[in-house]
């Protein structure tokens, strides 16, 4: 089973998104800010990351920076912040894909399934 880190401070996102990437057949940790998930980072092997940008106590891009260059992960943002400077800043150190808030948890699903079959592929 896939195992994802699901970073958002927002506890109803995290309970919803959970919900639908389980019936999909993932298997999810939340973390609500970036110390509990650079815990989760050091002490479990994930699949994927979804980060979101604006944590209470740091800024998701550093955590993602984090998830990329020191584990290899392949990240997908999950934000409100949808301009052009904060999807720029996510493409450049790395992210695979950006899905800005509300979106349908179905189509996050899609977008999880299509990142790790990108990623199998050019194992």
């Amino acid at each position: 089973m896939r195992q994802l880190l699901l970073i958002d401070d927002d506890d109803a996102i995290r309970e919803i998104t959970t919900r639908y990437l389980k019936r999909a057949g993932f298997e999810v940790v939340g973390a609500a800010d970036a110390a509990e998930a650079a815990s989760q980072l050091k002490t479990r092997f994930f699949d994927l990351a979804i980060v979101d940008i604006m944590l209470p106590d740091g800024n998701g891009l550093d955590i993602a920076r984090k998830a990329i260059s020191d584990f290899g992960l392949p990240v997908i943002m999950m934000t409100a912040l949808g301009g052009i400077g904060e999807k720029s800043a996510a493409f450049r150190l790395g992210s695979d894909d950006y899905i800005v808030k509300p979106f349908d948890p179905n189509e996050l699903v899609l977008r999880v399934e299509a990142v790790l079959k990108r990623v199998a592929e050019s194992a």
